[in-house]
């Protein structure tokens, strides 16, 4: 019996945001389902036609506020999503996000799922700032899903409060379509056909900014640092590429307007232009997820990037690129300075990138991530196991803080009283999806140890409080973890979380599908040797459990995990 076709529709207020993100999403979908991209295709007007196996409609949606029209907009709205009873709608960009969810509640749409990328409040302040936070914290509340594009923006938000903490996710380690591996790879020849056709000599030093040249974007700044590097260095070579939305940008920079600089307003082979470049340069005031770095990364290029959320997650600082000061010259400056006179820097920075990329940002493995997601909102009934697993999470770590307050109560008294520092030890861990996320324990080691595996330390026991081992040897450390499974950090079954900097373990886990499990309290790993495993071992353990995953497993786990905890078996120190 063949699985009913259901009725997508997506909403942009541009082609661009389509063009470049969201088509093979679009392809993908459209061979289950029935479905339609509504957008202002008056707007990008100079892109090439989307030919998509899709329906496309038209309609009047503008990025920025206006009023009448926006009204006019939303009314259309809710007549075609009552017209066409859709059964999902998805919005990207602000405005499509505000106005699809207003219609889409409206129409009863049953599942809205809307996608941040980025928000235009973000560098603002006064009222343009509270009224832009608050349509998007009344998109947020208004839609049944929530995705960000990287970890950091999906941090801003929640300590922005537009979202709620439990209704927003990450998925994989971020990127709304990751980067295609095989076309984003190095190719010697069109760097010389590009240099060539660009009047660029061969061994300039080419600086390459790719996207909207929006002062958002920090193009003014680049231009300025520019301007006043290429006095001293004149192998420094500046290339443009992208469609200029603020009028000519030689004419808002007349008098920083430099002979090595070369302008591409729009091309569909950005790959070529990357190619002949020799790093990246993205100075954003806001980016919801930096995907030309991931390009450029794939290409073996180092990033120079402003030190914001959504770009902070593409650029790893002195490994795969350099972070400076959003809307500092001087510090922007300073780090193109060291790309360009250190070629040593930029090939291992480069090196690093693509690793770092292949890693994590395949394109493949992001579409998989999108499409998995949406087809478990399209039938629910897939998730009926997840959901009574979390149901049973909760309850399970609601009941055991109520009886266990005391034990609990008694184990803060203890650390508090017996050592310096705080009781709680909050540590960076790798969560469901590789995403980031906060778990706290009592602290059993002294203030300033080492923020490392245990296991990988040379002394740990020098570094116990008083009371450390004795509340680890009995798991009494690990109770404040009850919280994270309230909240769906965590469930009370899984693989033991990784501390974020546990690359090696983190990525044998990704390699074997695992990272798809939510971390848990204990697992089978946990109830098999605990600290006396090494990486290997312990994701085979966890590999095991993802295959036999079931209900009565669980209970298994559970129970021996009471009989080590009696005995104290496993724990190394």
């Amino acid at each position: 019996m063949s699985v009913p076709r259901k009725k997508i529709c997506m909403l942009a207020a541009t082609p661009l945001t389509i063009h470049f993100f969201l088509k093979p999403h679009l392809v993908q979908l459209a061979k289950n389902h029935d479905v339609t991209l509504m957008v202002n295709l008056k707007n990008d007007s100079y892109l090439p036609p989307l030919e998509l196996p899709i329906t496309i409609i038209d309609i009047e949606i503008s990025r920025k506020i206006a009023p009448i029209s926006d009204l006019l907009c939303l009314m259309k709205l809710v007549y075609l999503f009552r017209k066409t009873k859709y059964d999902l709608l998805i919005t990207v960009v602000p405005k499509a996000g505000l106005l699809g969810m207003l219609a889409g509640r409206v129409a009863r749409i049953p599942q809205r799922l809307h996608i941040f990328q980025g928000e235009v409040w973000a560098h603002l302040e006064g009222f343009p700032r509270m009224l832009l936070k608050t349509c998007d914290s009344i998109t947020a509340a208004l839609a049944t899903d929530v995705l960000a594009v990287s970890a950091s923006e999906r941090n801003f938000l929640i300590q922005q409060r537009v979202v709620n903490p439990l209704q927003i996710k990450v998925l994989g380690s971020g990127s709304i379509g990751g980067v295609d591996l095989t076309r984003f790879s190095s190719n010697p020849k069109r760097r010389e056909e590009i240099r060539v056709e660009l009047a660029i000599p061969t061994d300039a030093i080419v600086m390459i900014f790719m996207g909207r040249l929006v002062a958002d974007k920090g193009i003014h700044e680049l231009i300025t640092a520019h301007h006043q590097l290429s006095q001293e260095h004149q192998n420094l070579w500046l290339l443009l590429v992208g469609p200029d939305e603020e009028g000519d940008i030689i004419m808002t920079e007349p008098n920083k307007w430099h002979q090595h600089v070369r302008r591409v307003p729009f091309t569909q082979e950005p790959e070529s232009y990357l190619a002949a470049s020799d790093f990246l340069c993205l100075p954003s005031h806001r980016e919801g997820f930096g995907v030309v770095i991931i390009e450029a990364a794939a290409m073996g290029l180092p990033t120079i990037g402003s030190n914001i959320y959504g770009i902070s997650d593409a650029v790893i600082n002195n490994k795969t690129g350099l972070l400076f000061q959003s809307g500092s010259v001087e510090e922007l400056k300073a780090s193109i300075k060291s790309l360009l006179i250190d070629s040593d820097l930029r090939k291992i920075l480069g090196a690093n990138a693509r690793n770092y990329v292949e890693q994590n940002y395949d394109s493949k493995k992001v579409l998989e991530n999108y499409i998995g997601y949406i087809e478990n909102l399209l039938h629910p009934m897939n998730n009926i196991r997840f959901r009574l697993n979390r149901f049973f999470d909760f309850c399970s770590a609601l009941l055991a803080i109520i009886f266990l307050l005391p034990l609990i109560l008694f184990t803060y008294l203890l650390v508090r009283f017996t050592s310096r520092g705080p009781v709680i030890y909050w540590s960076k861990r790798v969560g469901i999806n590789n995403q980031i996320f906060w778990m706290p324990k009592f602290r059993s080691m002294k203030a300033d140890a080492p923020v490392v595996a245990s296991h990988l330390l040379q002394n740990p026991n020098a570094l116990l409080t008083p009371v450390g081992s004795f509340i680890r040897k009995t798991s009494l450390d690990e109770l404040p973890q009850l919280w994270c499974i309230l909240i769906g950090d965590m469930s009370l079954v899984g693989p033991r979380p990784a501390l974020f900097n546990q690359e090696d373990l983190i990525a044998l886990r990704t390699q074997f599908g695992i990272e798809r499990l939510k971390p848990g309290l204990t697992g089978w790993a946990q109830v098999n040797g605990r600290d006396n495993l090494d990486n290997v071992k312990k994701v085979d353990f966890d590999y095991q459990y993802l295959k036999q995953k079931s209900l009565g497993f669980d209970l298994k786990i559970l129970w021996l995990t009471f009989l080590k905890v009696v005995r104290s078996d496993g724990v190394s120190h």
